[in-house]
C-alpha cells in the first residue's frame, strides 16, 4: 500500500439509494482524521474500530526497520473518547484493521507475530470471541497463516461463517489478491482466489462483504486509470462472480481510495482516501 496520509471520511446519502451511487456526500471524519494515517474504520457497537499510526492519543508509533509508522487498532467511543479497541494487542508491530460478525460475537483482526528464522514477522489473521461478560477470549490464529506470505484486510460475513481476505499466495495473480475461506463445522476452508474476474496483475485490498452480497474491494490494477487505487464491487451471480465495475465519484477519486464500508441500507458508511479535499 502506498504510504501517502490516508483519512477516514464519511458517507451521507442525500437522494434514495436505489437512484445510483453518484448521490453521496463524503465528508472528512474530523474526529478521527488527524496529522497521522487512519485507515479501516467500521462501527462497533458503542463507536467507530479503526487504525491508525498512533500507540496513544497523541503519541505516534514505533517504525518498522524501513522507517515506516506500524499501525494500532483504536476506538473512538460516541462520546468522542479515543482508546486502544485491546490493550492486549498493543506491540511494537502492526496490528489491524479488524473485522466483526453481525453480532459481534466473532472478531477476526490482522497482527504480525514473531516467526523463528524469519527476518521480517509476517502479517496474519487471527480470530477471538466475546464471551457474556463483554471480554474477548479463545484468540486463535487461521490455520492457513503462513511465514511465506501475508494475510492482510479481513472482512467476515454477516454470520461470521464465511471470512474474505486480501494476501499474496504463491497462486495470486499479481500482487495481493482477495480470497475467500469458508467455516465448514469448526475448521476454515482452503482459501480459494476469487479469480480474474475480481483479482488482476496489480494489487487488490480491503474487501467488504455487504450482507446483501455486494463484494467491495480496492485494485490498483483493473482499469487504466493511473491515479492508483480505486473501489470495484462485484457479487456472486448464478455460481460465479459478476466481472467487478468502479464506483463513480465521489466515492472514487483521483486519489487513492481503499476500504469502504456501508450500513444494511448504504445510506451511509466510511471510506479510507488519501483525498485532500471536502468532496461534494
Amino acid at each position: 500500500m502506498k504510504r501517502a496520509l490516508l483519512f477516514i471520511w464519511t458517507l451521507l446519502i442525500l437522494l434514495p439509494p436505489a437512484l445510483a451511487q453518484d448521490y453521496y456526500k463524503v465528508l472528512k471524519h474530523s474526529r478521527i482524521s488527524t496529522g497521522l494515517n487512519e485507515a479501516g474504520a467500521i462501527p462497533y457497537e458503542d463507536g467507530v474500530v479503526y487504525i491508525t499510526e498512533a500507540t496513544s492519543v497523541g503519541a505516534s508509533s514505533p517504525t518498522d526497520p524501513l522507517g515506516r509508522r506500524l499501525f494500532t487498532i483504536f476506538l473512538m467511543e460516541n462520546s468522542g473518547q479515543k482508546k486502544h479497541f485491546r490493550e492486549e494487542l498493543v506491540s511494537q508491530n502492526h496490528e489491524g484493521p479488524v473485522s466483526f460478525s453481525g453480532d459481534y460475537n466473532t472478531m477476526v483482526f490482522c497482527q504480525q507475530r514473531p516467526v523463528a528464522g524469519s527476518r521480517v514477522d509476517p502479517l496474519g489473521l487471527y480470530f477471538a470471541e466475546k464471551n457474556e461478560a463483554g471480554v474477548w477470549v479463545n484468540e486463535r490464529a487461521f490455520e492457513f497463516n503462513t511465514p511465506d506470505a501475508w494475510l492482510f484486510s479481513p472482512s467476515l460475513s454477516q454470520d461470521g461463517r464465511t471470512l474474505y481476505f486480501a494476501a499474496n499466495l504463491q497462486d495470486s495473480h499479481g500482487g495481493f489478491d482477495i480470497y475467500r475461506s469458508k467455516l465448514r463445522g469448526e475448521v476454515w476452508s482452503k482459501p480459494e482466489n476469487l479469480g480474474p474476474e475480481i483479482n488482476s496483475e496489480g494489487h487488490e485490498l480491503y474487501p467488504f462483504i455487504h450482507p446483501m452480497g455486494r463484494l467491495y474491494f480496492s485494485s490498483d490494477g483493473r482499469d487504466d486509470d493511473k491515479g492508483g487505487y480505486d473501489i470495484f464491487m462485484t457479487a456472486y451471480v448464478e455460481g460465479k462472480w459478476a466481472e467487478a465495475i468502479k464506483l463513480t465519484t465521489p466515492i472514487n477519486s483521483l486519489s487513492d481510495d481503499y476500504q469502504i464500508w456501508f450500513n444494511e441500507d448504504f445510506k451511509e458508511g466510511y471510506l479510507t482516501s488519501n483525498r485532500r479535499s471536502r468532496s461534494k
